[in-house]
């Protein structure tokens, strides 16, 4: 997929192309109608408890909810070798049932920054290890809420325990 479409799930869950003038027409009309919109991303590749949350608190603070997944390539890069669990696809479409989410992609850059700026979205949910880190892309948004992680909880915890089980 270039970097000029996204792969996308709307409601009803059937898997699209999008391009990023598509998203800012879509995010565009949800605004006129008054809605606000909710944008969260992360990998999703083991969901666990820590997601669920995540993905409760992004679906309950507006009318409207985007989820950006990040592409394969980028987990390797970012998690190492072995990871992703799953393929982007399937993440995306996990993540966005669990949710119940209005429209969810996979985006092929290395931060969310140009999603955040074509979104605009009222409210930017991120995990609590941005804390203490730039948020790029916090200036299109109406408000940054950061959500503390659940002590004890990760993705990569997830896959040691299951790897210390198996063995």
């Amino acid at each position: 997929m270039s970097n000029d479409r996204l792969q996308a799930i709307r409601k009803g869950w059937r898997p699209e192309e999008l391009t990023y003038a598509e998203l800012q027409a879509t995010s565009d009309d949800w605004r006129r109608a008054g809605e606000s919109i909710v944008f969260t991303n992360g990998c999703f590749d083991v969901l666990h408890t820590g997601h669920l949350e995540l993905l409760r608190e992004a679906r309950n603070r507006g009318q409207r909810l985007i989820i950006g997944v990040n592409p394969d390539d980028w987990i390797v890069k970012h998690k190492g070798h072995g990871r992703p669990l799953q393929p982007a696809s399937i993440r995306c479409a996990v993540a966005h049932r669990m949710a119940d989410a209005d429209l969810s992609l996979i985006f092929n850059d290395d931060t969310a920054e140009r999603l955040i700026s074509i979104i605009r979205p009222s409210v930017y949910i991120i995990g609590s290890d941005y804390r203490d880190k730039q948020i790029l892309g916090a200036e299109h948004c109406g408000e940054v809420a950061i959500m503390d992680r659940l002590p004890g909880i990760s993705t990569t915890a997830t896959i040691l325990q299951a790897k210390q089980a198996i063995l």
